[in-house]
């Protein structure tokens, strides 16, 4: 693949493709397809000498030497921390050393490096209450990470805080930690602390190299950009090679020598105010991965055929995906993937179900990850020495928890996950931080126009069905009154085998996976009764509204115009998606229009489907505004959602739309954690299975502008347009484009609320 994405000329001067030779991969089922590179190997002869295949021996021109250099000077370090502002929830205490230049072969000591220092300085601050935790994992929000450049290279620690915390006394004591490097008492346990980082240093590598996606990290992009500067196209395999044969002793050479105590540079990152925040994510939103896809820019007659259409989809290769269910009811998914020994062990549970009661997912879920997890503290059954990381996160209704591991140690993997089970249980003790915390969540809800927003919407969209993802006071009172017993009843319920899968995706045997999860996992059983699905809130004939919130200090006024279209099944999930697609693009030409027309720029603005859980699909369109321009925004939003009902669906744009998605959709399946998140969604999903990616090129060939007329036949006739900004701009123009409105008064709403639950911030908002 390498081969096919670089110009040949840059593997050898007088390189062609015709020096290529391809040969058919016996892995590869049926005929090979001469335009998809991953059924070929590709070897390229030698230009001079036909009969031989070109050595990568050879040079490639140097762009830097190999020597280290003396890094630029720091900035002379003072007592006082200077504050700057940027994208973060809380304070963040900051030091940083400049390094020599990166890609000089030297690399993996510095990350090796840097994997001492935040050891370090954790054992120190980790239990440290003021610093900020993780809210899943509970570990410190402490990190370090080196940037490469070519010139100097940059090493970097940070520490999140508490809003008491002082940020030069941690400073100071980070500092205190690093000088621990050349402490001879402490040089067993540095020396610990660099072999387990080569340990962790080795198995990013080996994930990596199955990252072929990524335009930062992905196995092309690694090589290609190294050997750019440093002439060695082995990058992958001597970085291997380095990180094991690295030595402590250099490491703590290069430690000495630049991370000296004078040469650290210390501040504070502070929290921007909103709006601030707003224009720095508007300004950020500039990556490779944001170039518009060349497709769109296609013209009529330049339009695929359907033929073309269905060879351009890619979906997942599932021929090799296997399923089982153990003795003790829990189902089993395997899927072979990647050409390198690791693999993504992950248990998901509550599988497309929930209880009904809001919240109550999140409270069961704090109460069992405080207790002490044997996988993240005993040392010796530690996932990061099992050869990987643990990690656990949530969707709208599943969770996972999971680990990457060495495909060879599927039995440790296992018996680490059985360990887990075993010791989940409910914890009261943390029952009064988390109603705090939440109770303080709440309040900051309140005072946000955002969450009013919703709930105004989601009331509308779903009439009496409480905004799913948000909790009330109500709610978060409820807790306090529940015991250790009504949690251990409700995780045994979540938590039971039924209710669980195992989805285990990488360089694996699939018969070896059953045969250790029967061994670890079949017997393990619950008290509990697994969860039924929930269903979701029917559709309504409410009318259209347009609401407005009256933010006086908003600098943009936000429109957000949302519509409930019909229901999602397997046959009609792509639809919403495609519909989506082609308003996204008729809103931007429609508001361009307007500010050739009439001026009313606007800032941002896209469309988007929102398919929720059990078919529930809704449309939502989306700009941002000058407070003056909200009447002729509103007007064209409103006509753009009318588009469907009209049948004003071009079927040339909707053929250029579907190529944009079946290509899209190549891309999807690449990585470990790209194809692990499919099978999970496959998993929670009622209305799809895995043959379901097997006809979904033909569906989509097949999708016409009537089915799209269908999906979003009512958009107009009910939806919602929610508009926050000052009122003293919007609703003058609201009220000359012609534009019925209602004013919501969510502040009076928000103080009436805090007058009763806390008197005392109440009296701070008059």
């Amino acid at each position: 693949i390498l081969f096919w994405a670089l110009e040949p000329s840059l593997l050898h001067p007088e390189l062609t493709r015709d020096d290529y030779n391809k040969f058919y991969r016996p892995d590869i089922e049926g005929e090979p397809d001469e335009n998809n590179p991953w059924h070929w190997t590709v070897v390229p002869n030698d230009p001079n000498d036909p009969d031989e295949y070109l050595s990568f021996d050879m040079e490639l021109p140097l762009r830097v030497s190999g020597e280290m250099a003396e890094p630029p000077a720091p900035v002379a370090s003072s007592d006082d921390m200077p504050r700057v502002y940027g994208l973060v929830s809380e304070p963040v205490a900051v030091v940083a050393w400049s390094l020599p230049g990166g890609f000089r072969g030297q690399d993996h000591n510095y990350t090796l490096m840097q994997g001492a220092v935040k050891g370090l300085i954790e054992s120190e601050l980790g239990q440290d209450p003021m610093v900020s935790r993780d809210p899943v994992l509970d570990t410190p929000n402490i990190i370090c990470k080196t940037f490469f450049s070519l010139e100097g290279s940059v090493l970097t620690c940070a520490a999140g805080l508490h809003p008491k915390a002082v940020p030069e006394t941690i400073a100071e004591r980070m500092l205190d930690q690093v000088g621990m490097l050349w402490w001879r008492d402490y040089m067993l346990q540095v020396d610990r602390i660099i072999q387990a980082g080569r340990n962790a240093a080795l198995t990013g590598v080996l994930h990596r190299i199955d990252d072929l996606y990524s335009p930062w990290s992905g196995r092309p992009a690694e090589t290609s950009r190294e050997a750019h500067f440093n002439g060695n196209v082995r990058v992958q395999s001597d970085r291997m090679q380095g990180i094991m044969n690295a030595q402590s002793e250099d490491i703590l050479q290069i430690a000495q020598t630049y991370l000296d105590r004078k040469r650290a540079v210390r501040l504070v990152i502070e929290p921007l105010p909103n709006a601030d925040t707003t224009k720095s994510l508007l300004g950020s939103n500039v990556y490779p991965g944001n170039i518009p896809d060349p497709s769109f820019r296609l013209s009529a007659e330049e339009v695929p055929s359907d033929e073309a259409l269905l060879n351009a989809f890619h979906g997942p290769d599932l021929s090799q995906l296997q399923e089982r269910t153990l003795s003790n009811g829990m189902k089993v998914v395997v899927k072979p993937h990647g050409v390198v020994p690791t693999t993504m062990v992950s248990m998901v549970w509550n599988i497309g179900k929930a209880s009904g009661e809001r919240g109550m997912e999140d409270y069961a879920w704090f109460f069992q990850r405080r207790l002490p997890n044997p996988i993240l503290e005993d040392s010796e059954t530690s996932v990061k020495n099992i050869a990987g990381k643990w990690s656990h996160w949530q969707g709208s209704n599943f969770s996972v928890e999971e680990m990457k591991v060495s495909s060879g140690n599927i039995d440790g993997a296992m018996w680490s996950m059985r360990k887990l089970l075993e010791t989940r249980e409910a914890s009261p003790s943390g029952k009064a931080q988390w109603v705090k915390a939440n109770r303080k969540l709440i309040k900051r809800d309140w005072l946000s126009d955002q969450w009013w927003a919703d709930q105004v919407q989601w009331a509308h969209l779903a009439p009496g069905h409480a905004l799913p993802w948000r909790m009330s006071w109500e709610d978060i009172e409820r807790f306090k009154g529940l015991k250790t017993s009504d949690v251990d009843a409700y995780l045994g319920q979540r938590y039971a085998p039924e209710n669980g899968a195992l989805v285990v995706v990488g360089n694996v045997e699939p018969e070896e996976v059953f045969s250790m999860a029967e061994r670890y996992l079949g017997d393990w059983e619950t008290q509990g009764q697994a969860m039924v699905g929930s269903v979701p809130p029917e559709a309504h004939e409410n009318g259209s509204r347009t609401v407005v919130l009256d933010v006086p200090s908003a600098e943009f006024t936000t429109m957000d115009l949302g519509c409930r279209l019909t229901d999602w099944d397997g046959d009609t999930y792509a639809h919403g998606g495609l519909l989506a697609s082609m308003m996204n693009e008729a809103l931007k030409a429609s508001l361009q229009e307007g500010a050739l027309e009439e001026g009313t720029l606007s800032l941002l603005s896209f469309g988007s489907a929102q398919p929720y859980d059990h078919g529930l699909n809704m449309l939502q369109l989306f700009a941002m505004v000058g407070g003056d321009a909200a009447g002729a925004t509103a007007k064209r939003m409103r006509e753009v959602a009318a588009l469907p009902q009209s049948g004003a669906v071009n079927e040339d744009r909707l053929r250029v739309h579907k190529l944009h998605y079946v290509r899209d959709y190549a891309t999807r399946f690449q990585t470990h954690a790209q194809m692990r998140q499919k099978m999970v969604e496959i998993l929670a999903d009622p209305f799809r299975g895995y043959d379901w990616y097997k006809s979904l090129g033909q569906t989509l060939v097949e999708v016409s502008s009537d089915d799209l007329k269908a999906v979003g036949a009512d958009c107009a006739d009910h939806a919602i347009l929610t508009i926050r900004g000052p009122l003293a701009d919007v609703g003058p123009s609201l009220d000359a484009a012609g534009i019925t409105y209602e004013v919501y008064p969510w502040y009076d709403e928000a103080k009436a609320l805090m007058s009763e639950h806390d008197p005392k911030a109440a009296k701070k908002m008059d």
